[in-house]
């Protein structure tokens, strides 16, 4: 008795052959390639020839399975905090690391005007914070700018 595949409309090989206008040994041996290979009466539905004759089945099982690692990878490296978001990470990097060192970088100029000048320290305080502000500036002009 014939076993009939997934889908409304069924035929056996030779039927598909006719209605496609493609060589039967062509449909049969996509057929295996499938993972379904031909028999005798049996009826193959339009769905399972169509995927067998222009889809590459395994290609698409490598996909879905690569896809589906990478995604249950990101979701562990979320979980564990390895990988995070760059909205999430973003004020915490300029917290906990940019901002200390922009305001050490604007004390130097206090810190540093009386041992870089101990007879000018106002005049040894004013080349310090042109040279902080400049640094701070070519900082601003080198950071990426913000997506929309």
């Amino acid at each position: 008795m014939p076993r009939k595949r997934t889908g409304n409309v069924a035929t056996t090989v030779n039927g598909w052959a006719v209605e496609l206008a493609i060589d039967q040994q062509t449909i049969q041996r996509r057929l295996t390639k499938y993972g379904m290979p031909p028999k005798p009466l049996v009826l193959y539905s339009a769905r399972d020839v169509f995927a067998a004759i222009h889809g590459d089945r395994e290609a698409m099982l490598l996909r879905k399975a690569t896809a589906e690692a990478e995604q249950l990878e990101r979701e562990n490296l979320e979980a564990e905090k390895i990988l995070v978001n760059v909205a999430e990470l973003e004020p915490r990097v300029w917290g906990e690391i940019l901002l200390p060192i922009k305001v050490e970088v604007d004390l130097v100029a206090d810190k540093l005007a009386a041992l870089v000048n101990p007879e000018n320290p106002d005049a040894a305080h004013k080349i310090l914070t042109e040279w902080s502000e400049q640094v701070i500036k070519q900082i601003n002009e080198k950071k990426p700018a913000k997506k929309k």
